[in-house]
């Protein structure tokens, strides 16, 4: 199991950078908006981390959704972003 969380862990970010990348040239290529193709690049990517986090996080007794810090600064992040 341990090869198997180094093998993720390590080959996440070229995953998600080559998707990302991937992703904006297929929709430049479509004719589709770039800052609809960037925000869903970027929800993409958020949703990654996210599960990537849960699924292996740095520590054990950490989780983004357990974390009631992560409530309180997203609520803060979308008051501020209007």
């Amino acid at each position: 199991m341990a090869r198997f969380e180094t093998a993720i862990a390590f080959g996440l970010w070229p995953i998600v950078v080559v998707g990302g990348v991937g992703a904006v040239a297929l929709g430049m290529q479509r004719g589709v908006e770039p800052a609809t193709i960037l925000f869903a690049v970027n929800l993409g990517t958020l949703a990654v981390v996210l599960v990537a986090e849960q699924a292996l996080p740095h520590r054990r007794d950490w989780g983004a959704l357990t974390d009631r810090q992560t409530l309180s600064t997203s609520g803060t992040g979308s008051c501020r972003t209007r």
